[in-house]
């Protein structure tokens, strides 16, 4: 729902789907507890949020 909306307003791209997200969000759920995994986690969920947004 959030992806709809988000898309609706112009603010997520339209090319994604909810299964392209899960997707992408599934390599942070696997990232194993060590020293840098938060620095990893926080660059990497950046990344992917910075792709979800719209260009113009």
């Amino acid at each position: 729902m959030l992806l709809t909306a988000g898309q609706e307003q112009g603010t997520i791209r339209a090319d994604l789907s909810a299964d392209d997200v899960l997707l992408a969000l599934c390599g942070l759920w696997d990232l194993k507890d060590s020293p840098e995994a938060q620095a990893r986690c926080d660059r990497l969920s950046g990344l992917l949020l910075d792709g979800l947004r719209r260009t113009v």
